[in-house]
């Protein structure tokens, strides 16, 4: 091991400074977050980004970096780390680390300044969990071993004891920051179905089903889709549903990798769609993206009365779009969406978190001027229920919105979204009909293209059917016209939550029950029986950020349009607190999602305080994204 001490040497220039991280090298008081504990040789960076804090240094001036590195890999899966390097705010370099390596870059004249402390932030977004592969148990998200650390003036000649710690590790120089952030591009959408553009793409370990669904079939699923014709940032965009068998298996562990890198470890519980990005020159233009799946709780179906008992499945492929984000979208897209670990928020706002309901209305209205029933007028929902419509109404606004009082699953939300909603203008594809339960029953609305459907508030006894029908599919078309001109105009936060619980049908021995699918469709085969109950509610998955990352991407198309989603309250998140995580995008949490839409308790307050501290943040951290709906 090399032995850099963690202080100048005696013979060293005004500017420069060694660290060792090493057990004997003391790097520790320099360390701050973003690091694992000490091992002998060496530190690990940890999560998103480690942080490194040099002292003051005696002069200025350009200087060089020289860092000692090797990346935490997965045989046959993960094939390298992606770092980029910031000193005192200003990105200088980045590169794609396949192993152990010697990296060098250059610092400007005018970022180092005599007499100030020099911070370094390393970003490393493709960590990974091991545990999370099926790998052993370590459960640390591990990017990169950090061995040693030079910075020197520019020119200097380098150290023998700033060698890479492995004998034949690469000399690499790192690339420099994009000069500019590219445009957006817009979409190219792959299915995976029989006859599809994608069914050609899928490499080693799928299987198509007799119902022309595509499954991954192995532990590590593959597949090449065409190069991208533009440079910059690539964000995908996934579809897909777990292999759920009741309380047998209720998710599955689904790890994303593209061009070799980690871009995302996640537990999926749901139909659902999810976005990764892979950072500027992660991958060469003109280079086709190699994506890869790994399930490791793939479920062998030799145990099962199916036809391909070798087949071992995970999840349901059904399309990925490939896109580059708007340049407002950049830094949102950018944040690692698995949950594994998370950076930093921009800003936080948590105003107002313990005043009872005949305080808190008062308190808001003198201190942001606006009158609550006003303030929740600022917010249009999402989905994918009722809970933020109820809580407009309970706080006396009574809002016209498209998707207010629709059910709206994320999946489906999105082919809406992607179709501008095309489909509420047709009179054929709007379906009416009456909900099997209440009584008296409410007349409901669907459209099958999407996959969503209405509460019309009407009952059976009020009206006839073809009068509801004529009237409710007017009113889809004059609230789509407005949803698509509140888009275009970015005038309102847009909400996402997640609430409606999983139901299933419990097998028993005689029944016979889906084998495959997210409680949604398969192919019917008998399962193994057990004494359960024959039927059963699962509470909803959180959302994961990575699921309004999908959101928001096709909202941005159209204007800068800020994305809140709500998460249920945690340790260091109390419920009403919102979060600014990137410009553009943020995150509230609740105590609960259940409101009722009658009676007096007031059980909106959270609903009101969530939209309270989410207006602030838009008002003041968030104002620089919402001036972008001009420009």
């Amino acid at each position: 091991m090399n032995q850099l001490a963690a202080k100048p040497r005696r013979d060293a220039p005004a500017l420069g400074f060694a660290v060792d991280f090493s057990q004997a090298g003391g790097s520790r008081p320099l360390l701050r977050e973003g690091w694992s504990g000490q091992e002998q040789d060496y530190v690990w960076a940890v999560g998103p980004r480690s942080r490194i804090v040099l002292p003051a240094q005696a002069a200025s001036g350009a200087a060089e970096l020289v860092l000692e590195v090797a990346p935490c890999l997965a045989a046959g899966l993960v094939s390298a780390q992606w770092l980029a390097v910031v000193v005192n705010g200003t990105g200088i370099g980045c590169q794609r680390i396949a192993g152990a390596a010697h990296l060098r870059c250059r610092i400007p004249d005018g970022i180092i300044e005599a007499g100030q402390p020099v911070e370094l932030v390393f970003e490393h977004a493709g960590f990974l969990r091991l545990d999370r592969l099926g790998m052993g148990a370590e459960d640390r998200p591990l990017a990169l071993r950090f061995y040693g650390l030079r910075l020197q003036p520019h020119g200097g000649t380098l150290q023998q004891d700033a060698l890479a710690p492995q004998a034949g590790a690469a000399v690499i120089d790192l690339l420099p920051p994009p000069s500019a952030a590219p445009a957006a591009v817009k979409p190219v959408t792959y299915g995976f179905g029989p006859g599809e553009a994608g069914h050609a793409c899928l490499r080693g370990g799928w299987y198509t089903d007799e119902a022309g669904l595509v499954w991954s079939a192995a532990a590590v699923s593959r597949l090449e889709l065409p190069a991208p014709d533009f440079e910059g940032p690539v964000s995908l965009r996934i579809g897909l549903a777990p292999l759920i068998i009741g309380n047998f298996m209720p998710g599955q562990r689904v790890a994303v990798v593209v061009a070799g890198l980690m871009l995302g470890q996640f537990q999926i519980r749901h139909e659902t769609a999810i976005a990764v990005t892979l950072p500027a020159g992660a991958w060469q233009a003109g280079e086709k993206l190699e994506v890869a799946f790994c399930t490791p709780d793939a479920l062998p179906m030799r145990q099962f009365q199916w036809p391909d008992a070798d087949q071992a499945l995970g999840l349901e492929l059904a399309w990925i779009s490939v896109e580059r984000a708007p340049l407002r979208a950049h830094a949102a897209t950018a944040l690692r969406g698995d949950g594994v670990a998370e950076a930093p928020p921009v800003a936080v706002s948590q105003r107002f978190l313990d005043l009872p309901a005949e305080e808190l209305r008062a308190a808001i209205e003198a201190e942001l001027g606006i009158k609550p029933a006003d303030l929740m007028r600022a917010f249009e929902s999402l989905g994918d229920n009722c809970a933020f419509g109820l809580a407009q109404r309970k706080a006396g606004a009574e809002v016209l919105g498209l998707l207010r009082f629709a059910n709206t699953p994320l999946r489906s939300l999105l082919r809406g979204l992607a179709d501008g909603f095309r489909a509420a203008l047709q009179k054929a594809e709007v379906e009416l009909y009456l909900h099997p339960d209440g009584n008296p029953r409410e007349y409901m609305l669907r459209i099958a293209r999407y996959g969503i459907r209405w509460h019309t508030m009407v009952h059976e006894p009020d009206a006839e059917a073809d009068a509801v029908a004529r009237d409710q599919v007017l009113k889809l078309g004059f609230l789509r016209r407005k949803f698509e001109e509140g888009l275009r105009a970015s005038r309102k936060i847009y909400t996402l939550v997640r609430s409606e619980p999983l139901k299933f049908e419990v097998p028993v021995p005689g029944y016979d029950a889906p084998a495959t699918g997210s409680a949604r469709r398969g192919t019917t085969h008998v399962l193994p029986a057990w004494d359960p109950p024959q039927s059963y509610e699962v509470a909803p998955a959180p959302l994961f950020l990575a699921e309004a990352q999908a959101v928001m991407l096709e909202l941005n198309r159209s204007g800068a349009n800020t994305l809140l989603y709500f998460v249920l309250a945690s340790p260091g998140r109390p419920a009403g607190m919102v979060e600014l995580l990137a410009p553009g995008l943020m995150r509230a949490t609740m105590a609960s999602f259940v409101i009722l839409p009658a009676g007096e308790a007031a059980n909106d307050l959270d609903w009101v305080r969530v939209a309270a501290n989410a207006w602030l943040l838009n008002r003041d951290a968030n104002a620089a994204f919402r001036a972008q709906e001009t420009a």
